[in-house]
């Protein structure tokens, strides 16, 4: 992971794509909703904050909440 001025930047590499692969055959998010939370566990991300899911929700170590 690289840092980019204070911010994590993740790669999306192979292991990234495989694991956004294996969430979205579950059918619960689009390819970009699970390419987002992929990202944000990669990085070590909490909580998520997004309107486009389920408020609440909890997928691994990360916390789904709407700010809206």
């Amino acid at each position: 992971m690289k840092d980019l001025g204070g911010l994590p930047l993740v790669q999306v590499d192979k292991g990234v794509i495989n694991r956004v692969m294996d969430r979205h055959r579950e059918g619960e998010f689009s390819f970009w909703d699970c390419l987002i939370v992929a990202a944000a566990l990669q990085s070590g991300c909490s909580l998520l904050l997004t309107e486009d899911m389920q408020n609440g929700r909890r997928l691994d170590t990360l916390e789904i909440r709407n700010p809206f």
